[in-house]
Order: structure tokens, then sequence, then C-alpha cells
């Protein structure tokens, strides 16, 4: 990231905590016609994914039954880049980040349009060994993120991302509406989801010599992963081979 955008990116992380928890509400986020996360968080509620991670599924370490392998378990969760998704993309995130204060939306989008915040964590995710064109990569880094953010911390082993994506491909695949959806859908998904991620451990920078703001972080991350996902992240355990 420019150092515009990691400025950008540090200022929305220090906004109100409400300014993240109303983006991540399903109706919010606006993913795409076809799935949005709203679809996407309900399906993953009531299904294999909700076992595998909240119940320790054939994948957790629970088991002990699997580890190492490809962090995208196969090709129909990957997505070709648009630009014109991409934009869409991050014009969604500026409505989101500054819905307390649309007057700041002007200068965040000049800002974000100098340095394209996707593209510098589709950086970060090559350097942990992802593919920041895999819809199950972009879940991990927001679940990931979302988990250390609950516990005060960010997350700095690439291995948790790959042992998260394989958790998350194996059963994404399993749930068709994800395997079939239209290119555009999962690259809203995969990068929206990602952006998150970035700004959940930016959120935990910027708190970390504040308690109170870190307290509240704590349990912004909390909702908006429930709202999104269907469970409390903060009560799943992390280990070798994902969540359990």
């Amino acid at each position: 990231m420019g150092s515009r955008v990691k400025d950008a990116m540090k200022a929305l992380a220090l906004l109100p905590l409400a300014v993240l928890v109303v983006p991540a509400r399903a109706q919010d986020l606006n993913l795409g016609p076809a799935l949005n996360i709203g679809t996407l968080g309900v399906t993953l509620s009531q299904n294999a994914v909700t076992r595998s991670i909240s119940k320790g599924g054939p994948t957790s370490t629970k088991r002990g039954s699997r580890s190492g392998g490809s962090a995208v378990p196969s090709a129909s969760l990957l997505f070709k880049t648009s630009p014109a998704v991409r934009k869409r993309v991050v014009e969604n995130f500026v409505k989101a980040a500054t819905r307390s204060d649309p007057s700041t939306a002007p200068a965040l989008r000049q800002t974000f349009a100098k340095s394209d915040p996707v593209n510098y964590m589709g950086g970060q995710l090559r350097k942990a060994g992802l593919n920041p064109a895999s819809v199950a990569d972009g879940m991990a880094v927001y679940l990931v993120q979302a988990w250390h953010a609950t516990r005060g911390a960010v997350a700095k082993n690439p291995a948790e991302f790959r042992a998260v994506s394989r958790q998350i491909g194996q059963v994404l695949l399993e749930t068709p509406g994800i395997a079939r959806a239209k290119n555009e859908t999962k690259q809203e998904i995969g990068e929206s989801l990602m952006l998150y991620g970035g700004l959940f451990e930016d959120g935990v920078l910027a708190a970390k010599a504040d308690p109170a703001q870190m307290t509240q972080l704590k349990s912004a991350v909390v909702k908006i992963t429930r709202d999104t996902f269907g469970f409390d992240v903060a009560k799943l355990r992390l280990g070798a081979n994902g969540f359990y």
C-alpha cells in the first residue's frame, strides 16, 4: 500500500465503532444481486461450514486429521478480476466507512483512486502464500483477523490463513451457491471480505494504546462477524488445521 492508502486505512480504523458495525450488516455490504453476503451468511450458518468451524469438523485440530496441502482446493472458488467490479467494491467500502459522516467520502474516494486498497491487500495475501483472487482466501483473511481482533491482537502467522482457507474452501465446494456463482459475485465477496479483514487489523493497531477503545473494537468485531456469518468468532479456537 502506498503511504496515502495506509494513512486512509488507519483513519478508517479510528472512526467511531458504530461505523464498523453498521456497514457489515448483510443489507449494507451489497455484494451483488446473485448472492450477497447476507445470503452467504444464512447459507453458511445452516450448513457444514458452521458445523465444521464452531463444532470441530473433519478439518479441525480437534480431529488432528489434516494439515498441509494447497490453500485453494478448487478453481471454482477463484475469480477473474474485473476493474468495474473492483470499483464497485471500493465504492461500497467507502460508503460504509463514511456512513456517519458522508462529507468525508470525496476525500477517501480520491485517496483510493490514487492507490487501490484492494491491490495492497492482495499483495499482503500473496506474502502469506494466499491468492487474492480466491473467495476462500478472502474469507480466511476476514475470519482470522476477526478472531485475533477479538483478542486484541493481529494475525502474524501465515499458516493460520492457509489452514482456514483450506477448511473454508473444502466446505464451500459443498455449497453450490458459491462454486456456481457468477464471477463478479465471487469477486465482490472475496475482495469485500479481504478489505474488512485489513480494517480489523488496522483497528487493533490503532486501539493498542487505548484500553477502552480496544474493548469497543472487540465487541464490534464480534457483532460484525456474527451478523455476517452467524456464529461468535470469539468463542472459537484456532489451531494448525483451522478453527475448532
